[in-house]
């Protein structure tokens, strides 16, 4: 089942509805470098080098990711439009991804896809590694929020569509399933984490990813 058909029950904003912060962090037992690592290479397309804003480019459509965090919005990602590059980074405010998880975070993966109990609402734990991306948020998702607090638990995110890759592509990189959608984001947070391949240029393509609403 593709994830895009995943009913439209939970939050958007989990700060913002929940009143809790969000902590954008990774494995506090490791050092993951999913999505390529600092030295991570564009697709075979693309240049090897960020291009500069307003030079020429042939394949349009196509978009090239560089840097090494492993969501492509904390990344710079230049797209080919009108045979020029648009070069430029999303500015999220919770990137660069860090890299030590927050004491709250389970101590794995595994555990944190038990879905227990889980505080402060809004906390992200990132588990990826070199072959897997692995983000898991506490969250209340679908029901109400409670005055005190509680009713979140963790929820850990992953691509529903089974051909896609465990770790999320590079953008820019080559893709065999054109219109596929893979998304590794819970709830749409955090962001940089879904990906399209593109049936017009046979790339992975930056995805908005899931769309939620606020918990009431």
């Amino acid at each position: 089942m593709s994830s895009r058909t995943i009913p439209v029950l939970f939050f958007f904003a989990l700060s913002a509805a929940c009143g809790g912060s969000i902590d954008i962090l990774p494995d506090g037992g490791g050092n993951p470098d999913g999505g390529g690592g600092p030295d991570a290479t564009p697709g075979p397309d693309c240049p090897a080098q960020a291009p500069s804003e307003g030079a020429a480019c042939s394949k349009e459509g196509i978009e090239c990711e560089y840097g090494g965090d492993p969501r492509w919005v904390c990344n710079t990602v230049s797209r080919c439009s009108g045979g020029h590059w648009s070069v430029g980074k999303e500015g999220d405010p919770s990137c660069p991804t860090a890299p030590v998880n927050p004491p709250p975070c389970p101590g794995s993966y595994a555990e944190a896809q038990q879905g227990g109990a889980c505080s402060p609402n809004g906390t992200i734990c990132n588990y990826s590694t070199s072959s897997a991306t692995q983000f898991c948020t506490c969250n209340v998702l679908g029901g109400p929020i409670e005055l005190d607090g509680g009713g979140a638990v963790w929820y850990c995110g992953q691509p529903y569509d089974p051909s896609c890759p465990a770790e999320r592509p590079r953008v820019g990189s080559s893709c065999s399933v054109p219109a596929v959608h893979c998304s590794y984001d819970v709830c749409g947070l955090p962001s940089g984490l879904a990906v399209d391949c593109s049936e017009a240029t046979g790339t992975w393509v930056t995805s908005p990813g899931e769309v939620c609403a606020s918990a009431q």
